[in-house]
């Protein structure tokens, strides 16, 4: 059984199909639930990742911001005041004026950062006693420079602070705020950023504090839940969780010093105790239940990895696993109701994507057997519709090509009729030119001897008799006319051979018969025998201005250039209505090539129709006066010279042709 090509692509791309549903729906089958689980994790670690990041950021901030408020001019001011009783020595400014100028820019920054609860001034002396304090106390900023001030000096975060080195930030653990020593109510968890302020003499100050409300801090996260099965909380170092209240009582964090979560989760107590370990997305099992599980640590120190907190979150990994026990369910039916569409789509777009290719076949059988034109309509933009345009193309050449032979085929036969009708032509031409001066040699004699009786007149007219007859023959033939006209008869007969002789002459010129193929020939001497043969179709219609330039012989097949030249002469002799002018320049250029272009006073050719003009067939002209083949055929003519021929046609002012050939088609070869 013989397959064609429709069917054969719908049979492969039908077992593709299957073999990969097949494969397809067994992978689904068997590892789609822990593909779905792999990734359902991957988002719990992406979403909380994110989150993550922006705390990081936040703090990241925060030590930056303790940093800038460090280098303030006030703090400096306050130093130099405190040196000097009080007044500053650079400015005079007392220091209860530079401590307010400080509240002032303090203030400013719990206004544009609202996450922040509260920014100190610390100095190291009375027990490290504040200086300037600005607290957020129910959204309203307020600043104390003189009084509610506290000593600072039992507190961690402190001690920390004045031993660091200049730049250098400490970010405390988020522990409950304090005021007086006492934790205050309601519950308020902080962190806090710490960096030292030293003399100009480079001397350890104060510290500048920043506290930022872990509420607002952890918020999104913990607040984050996205079902009723999502747990999320944060763990310290200190593996003290820190935790979302009942919302009844209030959305505040409070720390939880239960160790559940670690003592069920022996993975988190390996995640906590490992320092290289900062994240970890995993299934945790269960004796009873296994959880999907993600932790990522935040550091709050990079140079201590032992301080940290990390964010954690957790859900039954059944809750993760459930759409794909659904999807694998229904996979099956899935992929058998996707199969059947699957087969009859491909078979409607193999059918589409071969019919080119099948009609590409029939029209090329067809071609063959009738030899008729050729109709390929194929109009895809991919291999089948190049396929068919190079097709296409192949057989307009080959059409071309076989008009150029039959063209060249008729042009020999003219030539050869032009040299038998030459031939012919010269022979009685020949002897009838002989004959002439023969019979002028003897009228000449005959009128000598007819002159010399004349003279003899006197003697004659004494014998009556004979005188008598003489005058009666000289009446009857005229003998006076007869001498002056026989000179004339004689003389425009030997002109009328030599124009003969002219003609012929210039059909062997033109034809150029008896001469090699390839051979150097004169320009001007084709144009001038071209303009001969083509007078009668000229000379009515326009005057013929030639201004020919010092130019080589060139190498050519001259019978084919006087093709062209007649071509190009009777078009301009057709274009032009009434009377007009025909232009016929020649020249050579710097880079050995001649140069020929015979312009007119015509019509001129629209500028829509000038592209066309050497296609084949085409014409401008009325049906009946023209075949189209012309210009087609002098274009590839020129082209087999190695030429090239352009036009520059406007309409109402004429139209130029010019030809350029090169001298040698041996130097045009090494050229190219």
């Amino acid at each position: 059984m013989k397959f064609t090509i429709t069917i054969k692509l719908t049979l492969l791309v039908t077992t593709v199909v299957v073999i990969t549903s097949g494969v397809l729906g067994y992978s689904i089958n068997s590892q789609y639930d822990q593909l779905l689980a792999k990734q359902e994790l991957k988002n719990m670690g992406e979403n909380s990742g994110e989150e993550a990041a922006e705390i990081f950021t936040t703090i990241k901030r925060m030590n930056e911001d303790v940093l800038f408020l460090s280098l303030t001019p006030p703090i400096q001011g306050i130093i130099r005041a405190q040196k000097n009783n009080g007044i500053d020595s650079l400015d005079g400014s007392s220091e209860i004026v530079w401590k307010k100028r400080l509240a002032i820019i303090f203030k400013e920054f719990l206004n544009a950062k609202p996450h922040y609860h509260s920014i100190r001034f610390i100095g190291k002396s009375n027990n490290g006693k504040e200086l300037v304090k600005v607290d957020r106390y129910s959204g309203e900023v307020k600043a104390n420079v003189l009084k509610e001030l506290q000593e600072k000096g039992n507190r961690k975060y402190y001690k920390e602070g004045i031993n660091l080195k200049s730049n250098s930030v400490y970010v405390s653990d988020v522990v409950y705020n304090r005021e007086n020593g006492i934790i205050v109510k309601p519950y308020q968890l902080v962190m806090r950023s710490v960096t030292p302020v030293y003399t100009n003499e480079g001397s350890v100050f104060g510290v500048v504090v920043i506290n930022i409300n872990s509420d607002r801090l952890f918020e999104d996260f913990l607040s984050a839940n996205d079902d009723e099965n999502t747990i999320r909380y944060i763990i310290n170092s200190k593996e003290k969780i820190l935790n979302l209240r009942n919302k009844d009582k209030g959305n505040v964090l409070e720390i939880n010093d239960s160790h559940f979560p670690l003592k069920e989760n022996p993975e988190l107590i390996s995640f906590f105790s490992r320092i290289d370990s900062k994240e970890i997305s995993k299934k945790i099992e269960h004796h009873d239940r296994d959880v999907a599980l993600y932790a990522k640590k935040i550091f709050l120190d990079e140079n201590d990895k032992k301080r940290f907190f990390a964010l954690v979150e957790q859900k039954p990994y059944e809750a993760v696993t459930e759409l794909a026990t659904h999807v694998k369910k229904n996979s099956l039916w899935i992929v058998v109701a996707l199969l059947l569409p699957a087969v009859i789509i491909t078979v409607i777009f193999s059918n589409r994507f071969t019919r080119p290719l099948k009609n590409i076949t029939d029209s090329i059988i067809n071609f063959k057997k009738n030899r008729n034109a050729l109709d390929l309509d194929v109009m895809s933009n991919d291999e089948i519709g190049a396929l068919a345009a190079a097709f296409r193309e192949m057989v307009n050449d080959l059409d071309q090509a076989q008009e150029q032979l039959i063209q060249s085929e008729k042009m020999a036969s003219i030539g050869q009729l032009a040299a038998g009708v030459a031939h012919e032509i010269n022979n009685p031409v020949g002897f009838i030119g002989s004959n002439i001066n023969t019979l002028k040699d003897y009228c000449n004699d005959l009128i000598k001897l007819i002159d010399e009786y004349e003279r003899e007149d006197e003697y004659l007219k004494n014998d009556s008799r004979h005188w008598e007859s003489i005058e009666k023959i000289k009446n009857e033939v005229d003998l006076k006319y007869l001498k002056e006209d026989i000179g004339k008869l004689i003389a425009e007969s030997t002109d009328g051979v030599k124009r003969v002789k002219e003609i012929v002459q210039n059909l062997k010129d033109f034809s150029h018969v008896d001469e090699a193929e390839w051979q150097w020939a004169n320009i001007h001497a084709g144009l001038d025998s071209t303009l001969n043969i083509v007078n009668n179709e000229i000379k009515y219609k326009a005057e013929v201005i030639k201004h020919y330039g010092e130019i080589p012989e060139v190498e050519c097949i001259a019978s084919q250039l006087n093709q062209v030249f007649m071509n190009l002469l009777v078009n301009a002799a057709h274009s032009i209505e009434g009377q007009g002018t025909i232009t016929i320049e020649t020249g050579l250029t710097d880079n050995n090539w001649v140069w020929i272009s015979i312009s007119d006073t015509g019509k001129g050719i629209p500028k829509e129709l000038q592209k066309s003009i050497f296609d084949p067939f085409f014409t401008t002209k009325p049906i009946g006066q023209g075949t189209g083949l012309g210009l087609s055929l002098s274009y590839g003519i020129i082209e087999t010279h190695s030429g090239r021929i352009e036009v520059d046609s406007a309409e109402g002012v004429g139209t130029k042709f010019s030809i350029w050939l090169p001298v040698s088609q041996k130097q045009q070869a090494k050229a190219v």
